[in-house]
């Protein structure tokens, strides 16, 4: 069994800052009333829920509610923030949900009142699930056991060495198991964490005053820093900065090595809890190309084929409507394995991680292949030095009239922020070399392109 730690410690230590959001401090007290109003709402609804979605702009209120969820035995499911859903998807079918808490029927009535009863949970009953951004024709749900999140915490714990008194930043989407799982290490570890929305002209002053120890960044993150001094002296402070959602570049590593930022670079994925490999930069002596690092505590780490498997109390129970993992999980990410050491190659070529988000290249196909003139499209990624890769339509028509303004315009309508083409070139022909795709010929197109 697991215990409900947020219970004990608004009983013990009320007055204790679980966490701050926008500049608000939130009490283990405050937070616990917040979670029995979203109880009461929650038992007030006139059906029967198991798997209650929830899509709420409010972080308070989605983390109550997640934890609402787990003390009647509900499965939370956390729906992505509108500007990262991909249109047309229904996420809620896709998680198998009940019903939705959203911002029209969220209207909590905060009581406080003392509560003694103790919550413990089974370690294989589901936490919550979240969804991969996109890394398939449909984004996967991800079931995560309480063991899956306790275990994941624990081995970032054996790392580092949480303790009380420090204060962690969250500039990371709760909705993704990167912003989340700090939240469950700060419950487990008792430490605070301080929660704002990603602005660069602000991180400065979030760092220099809350003293900040940790921050997670994604490498776009950390090439915001790279031209900023002002920022790059803050980060220099900070204990530990934690980059992780898709491999750095050379110039990257560079940065961090020459400016002396104490800095772990982390390997994971939803269906994996979060990172489970990594390596601090300070105890490397060059730049290895996708190097993942050593796995964390009792976390297996091989190839089957050429994709990396991972075998691990971390892994997800499964995807909603999938199997049982059973701990074991094939990714897509292609590995080599070179001086006993695991590398991260690349992805099929169907799949590209843009600023930290997974991109599954044929949702971009499929929306530019309905536009209102018949076109014949290929969408490719290509490498990037602030987005690792970025997604970029080469297209085709037999009609002239065709601006690409009109093309670039569809495709932000149709979708999510992070899945638009960042350029669209017109070419007249796809090429092919023995019925394959040439895709050598479309570098040299994009290539001649961007000059």
């Amino acid at each position: 069994m697991i215990r409900d730690l947020i219970q004990d410690r608004a009983l013990l230590s009320p007055e204790q800052v679980l966490m701050v959001i926008q500049g608000d401090k939130i009490t283990y007290k405050v937070f616990n009333i917040y979670i029995y109003a979203m109880m009461n709402l929650i038992k007030a609804f006139n059906k029967k829920v198991n798997r209650l979605a929830i899509n709420l702009s409010s972080r308070r209120h989605t983390l109550s509610a997640l934890i609402a969820c787990n003390r009647l035995n509900i499965i939370p499911i956390v729906l992505p923030l509108k500007k990262y859903q991909i249109p047309n998807t229904n996420y809620s079918k896709i998680a198998n949900v009940d019903y939705e808490l959203n911002d029209s029927n969220c209207i909590i009535q905060l009581k406080n009142k003392k509560n003694n009863f103790q919550y413990n949970y089974e370690k294989n009953s589901v936490q919550c699930v979240l969804f991969t951004s996109g890394s398939g024709l449909f984004p996967k749900a991800v079931e995560l056991t309480f063991d899956n999140i306790y275990n994941s915490a624990k081995n970032w714990n054996d790392i580092f060495q949480f303790n009380k008194e420090e204060k962690y930043l969250n500039i990371l989407p709760l909705h993704h198991v990167s912003g989340l799982s700090i939240f469950f290490r700060s419950i487990y570890y008792n430490f605070t964490q301080i929660i704002y929305t990603y602005n660069k002209s602000e991180l400065t002053e979030y760092v220099n005053r809350y003293k900040i120890n940790y921050i997670s960044l994604v490498p776009k993150m950390v090439k915001d820093i790279i031209n900023d001094i002002n920022l790059c002296r803050a980060i220099k402070k900070i204990k530990l900065t934690i980059i992780g959602g898709d491999a750095i570049t050379k110039d990257i590593y560079d940065f961090l090595k020459n400016n002396h930022i104490s800095s772990y670079i982390s390997y994971g994925m939803t269906e994996s809890s979060s990172g489970i490999a990594g390596y601090f930069i300070n105890k490397s002596d060059k730049y290895d190309e996708g190097y993942i690092g050593f796995s964390h505590k009792n976390v297996k780490i091989s190839l089957q084929g050429k994709y990396i498997a991972l075998q691990s109390k971390n892994i997800m129970k499964k995807y909603v409507q999938g199997k049982d993992c059973k701990g074991k999980f094939v990714t897509n990410d292609i590995g080599e394995i070179k001086n006993s050491r695991m590398y991260f190659i690349g992805r099929k070529k169907d799949f590209i991680i843009s600023g930290g988000e997974n991109i599954y290249l044929k949702t971009i196909e499929d929306v530019i292949n309905c536009y209102s003139i018949p076109i014949q499209s290929i969408v490719v990624g290509y490498k990037d030095k602030k987005w690792g890769e970025i997604p970029i339509v080469l297209f085709t028509s037999d009609f002239n009239n065709i601006a690409i303004e009109d093309l670039m315009s569809h495709c932000n309508k149709n979708l999510p922020q992070h899945m638009r083409p960042k350029h669209i070139i017109r070419i007249n022909r796809i090429p092919e070399f023995n019925n394959q795709i040439d895709y050598k010929l479309i570098d040299y197109y994009i290539t001649q392109s961007m000059k």
